[in-house]
């Protein structure tokens, strides 16, 4: 890693970028955006600011919807807003207008990384940047506009038993320029194609430049911390000199740790879903690049069950390889309200808890995650993103997590259990998951079947991604089935995509409830 960047001017705006959403407002032309170095990082702070936004990782992807559809909440009479998106009725109006929702700012979103892709290298070529900073606002823009297209992908198109019906199956518009115009639909073996040049060409950027590499620079807490008397990560110095504003702060960017843990979840999802038996080594380098970099820490647990609650991190803020900046009033008013509301937001019964977490109080995340409801019996109300008050302070901003250390074990565990090549990264699959069971407070798994070993994966992605989207997506990825909570709405299973009347969802491709595009774009394609 090149260190020419500790010259750089500090004093950038980071400033909330509503203005770039698409098309620009005519306030701000393009031109004038992309003037400076400053513009250009301006840019890429409004990409994170899309993204972040409730319609997408803010709130109902990655925190809402397809925990409804992992049956991860239960709700009652009053609060059935996704009712039928957790009895996969997607002909539903109100299931419909989400997934439209989710869509549409995704496609803004990567909107946003083709406007700065287009203009970069017209300015580069003008020499408007100091070294090094070109480099990474290319490479966070191409590795943004491949996460993104990725969960679209992982979202939308169905998959079946069969990895080469999968790979040729019609899925979703991998868009590169910046336009009103269609893009044609490709192949779903295209589509990932194309999300792994671009997040190649990313880490390859990245490489270069990413201070987050650099030995000096620890990741941590934003303000210094009792219990690890960390340097804070808002204040690093590399070689004596402090990080200019856009440097600081790493994790809530695309870094180049959260590029490797974005090839690692692709190659698996090219391998499990569509059978290209290679890209086994290839998510199992860049998972154990992630874990071998030490970078990442496991939370003390004198921050999980802190006697000070100015320290408490319940997300496990210093495990997150790469999470999306929320902290902004109304994100925080509305988890507030939504999770921690028994009567009339999202909640989890007891008897479902139990089951998720297997009965097992020891778990540290079952205690620190949720909190029975005196009000409510058989209720508990789900703390993960409840928030301090101002006059106490938080010990980190409130994020919507993106990529966790853990992933990256359970992506190499999985990889480990198939039996391909992986070199260095070879070991036992079981203990590389219970690596991650005992910090958790968890004894190690017992020795199975390799079906047992698809079981046991799952159930740790459910316990640890908890309203987080990704538990769902990983299901669908291995074909799994999972139990629904006691539903509060009328169960009909004549419905399509309901499943079993037993209570137990069982995902095939007929359902059609892994198979959907939104009405926008149908309603507008003819290809």
């Amino acid at each position: 890693m090149r260190k020419l960047y500790i010259i750089f001017a500090t004093g950038l705006i980071l400033s909330s970028c509503n203005w770039l959403d698409v098309p620009p407002p005519a306030s701000v032309s393009e031109q004038e955006l992309f003037k400076t170095q400053e513009g250009f990082q301006e840019a890429v702070n409004g990409i994170y600011n899309s993204a972040a936004h409730y319609d997408l990782y803010g709130g109902v992807f990655s925190i809402e919807m397809l925990d409804a559809m992992m049956q991860n909440y239960a709700y009652n009479a009053s609060n059935g807003q996704y009712a039928k998106t957790m009895d996969f009725d997607f002909g539903d109006g109100n299931t419909r207008m989400r997934f439209n929702m989710v869509w549409n700012k995704a496609y803004s979103t990567i909107a946003n990384c083709n406007l700065i892709l287009r203009n970069i290298d017209s300015k580069r070529e003008e020499g408007i940047f100091v070294d090094g900073i070109d480099d990474i606002v290319e490479g966070e823009a191409r590795a943004m506009r491949a996460y993104v297209h990725f969960d679209m992908l992982r979202l939308c198109v169905p998959l079946d038993d069969n990895g080469g019906n999968n790979a040729g199956r019609s899925a979703i518009p991998y868009v590169t320029e910046y336009t009103k115009d269609l893009t044609p639909i490709s192949k779903a073996s295209e589509v990932i194609g194309m999300i792994i040049e671009d997040l190649d060409m990313a880490k390859e950027l990245l490489a270069e430049w990413d201070p987050i590499l650099s030995s000096e620079y620890q990741v941590g807490y934003p303000i210094h911390n009792i219990s690890t008397n960390s340097t804070p990560e808002q204040t690093i110095r590399i070689d004596g000199v402090l990080l200019p504003d856009f440097l600081r702060n790493r994790r809530h960017h695309m870094n180049y740790y959260a590029v490797c843990g974005a090839l690692a979840r692709v190659h698996l999802w090219n391998a499990t879903a569509y059978g290209v038996q290679s890209s086994f080594a290839e998510a199992a380098a860049n998972a154990g690049e992630v874990i071998d970099s030490r970078k990442f820490k496991w939370t003390n647990n004198n921050n999980l069950q802190p006697a000070d609650m100015k320290t408490l991190d319940r997300v496990m803020y210093t495990e997150l390889v790469f999470a999306f900046y929320m902290e902004n009033e109304n994100q925080i008013e509305h988890l507030r309200t939504n999770f921690n509301n028994t009567t009339n937001g999202y909640y989890v019964k007891r008897t479902a808890l139990n089951e998720i977490y297997e009965n097992n109080r020891g778990d540290i995340r079952s205690r620190v995650w949720f909190m029975d409801d005196p009000d409510n019996f058989g209720s508990c109300r789900i703390l993960k993103y409840l928030r301090n008050s101002e006059e106490l302070g938080n010990q980190h901003p409130l994020v919507s997590p993106a990529i966790r250390l853990s992933e990256m074990y359970y992506i190499l565990a999985e990889c480990q259990k198939s039996g391909q090549d992986l070199g260095e990264q070879a070991g036992d699959p079981w203990a590389t998951i219970d690596i991650v069971r005992d910090e958790r407070g968890l004894s190690p798994l017992t020795r199975g079947s390799d079906d047992l070993f698809k079981e046991d994966l799952l159930k740790e992605y459910r316990k640890e991604m908890f309203a987080e989207g990704q538990a769902f997506l990983n299901y669908k990825r291995l074909q799994a089935s999972f139990s629904r909570q006691e539903p509060y709405f009328e169960f009909d299973p004549s419905r399509t995509g309901t499943g079993n009347p037993d209570g137990i969802y069982e995902p095939h491709v007929s359902d059609g409830a892994y198979s959907w595009l939104p009405t926008d774009e149908t309603n507008n394609r003819i290809n």
